[in-house]
């Protein structure tokens, strides 16, 4: 089941995506560093690490608060806590729910009587749907060819449809 640590992990491993950090929930205070590298006044190569994203309590703060109102993350963090899956038959309907759905369960039934049924497979609107067309083949041959619209051309098939 999904619960809000794997939010959070989501959360920190999209913002940290492009400097390589795993997928994983992170520790408090957990930093992620960019090492860069520079020539230093006197010619050597200086190595400086830069923190890039600083995981604290803030952030956390933050990235909650972020949660919009309506979103599979606002409902992890409505649970308030970890949660367990429980095995086993549902719980029985309340009278109110039993009644709601025997409700849409006759709207639906409702809806569908009087309505057009299909046809059955022998009757004569389906052998009709299913008797040849015209020959299209044939229609096209027996069509004239096109002729150009450039009126330069007086009528005359151009060399294209010769």
């Amino acid at each position: 089941l999904p619960v809000i640590s794997h939010y959070v992990a989501h959360a920190a491993y999209q913002e940290t995506l492009q400097f390589g950090r795993p997928f994983a929930v992170p520790a408090p205070g957990e930093g992620v560093t960019l090492d860069q590298y520079r020539r230093g006044q006197d010619g050597r190569v200086v190595h400086e690490a830069v923190e890039v994203a600083r995981f604290s309590e803030q952030w956390l703060q933050a990235t909650l608060a972020a949660v919009p109102r309506v979103s599979l993350p606002a409902l992890l963090v409505a649970q308030g806590g970890p949660v367990a899956a429980r095995h086993g038959p549902p719980p029985p309907l309340t009278r109110n729910e039993a009644t709601a759905w025997i409700a849409v369960t006759l709207l639906l039934a409702a809806g569908t009587i009087g309505r057009r049924r299909l046809p059955k497979p022998d009757s004569p609107a389906v052998a009709a749907a299913a008797a040849p067309g015209p020959d299209v083949a044939a229609q096209a041959r027996a069509a004239p060819a096109p002729r150009d619209r450039n009126p330069a051309l007086d009528g005359r098939r151009s060399d294209r449809h010769a």
